[in-house]
């Protein structure tokens, strides 16, 4: 499944859910951060697109797994307040593949 607002590099073959309003490529696929200029062009406010921002932090750069980050980010009531953080969670609860993940650092 990819997630609505979602952009996807070209020829690249998607194994796994791509959450709604994430930037994906490489390969493997993995998430790069939120579709900011296409949402832009949508016109999702300023607020919106730092809201989903803070949401894939903590879904990506923070030290959890995907089920810890979910819990967080539903607990923080300021995020859940945007109906766009919503689907985000909604959509990654209902994958049965499980999502794209994170970038691997380099060392």
């Amino acid at each position: 499944r990819i997630g609505c607002h979602s952009m996807v590099g070209g020829g690249l073959r998607v194994a796994k859910d791509v959450p709604p309003y994430s930037l994906v490529g490489g390969a493997p696929l993995v998430f790069e951060g939120l579709n900011a200029v296409g949402l832009r062009r949508r016109g999702f406010s300023r607020e919106t697109l730092e809201g989903l921002d803070k949401a894939y932090t903590m879904l990506y750069r923070a030290k959890m797994n995907v089920s810890q980050a979910i819990a967080a980010i539903e607990a923080d009531g300021t995020l859940m307040a945007f109906p766009e953080v919503q689907h985000m969670v909604s959509f990654i609860k209902g994958s049965k593949r499980g999502i794209v993940g994170a970038p691997r650092l380099r060392s």
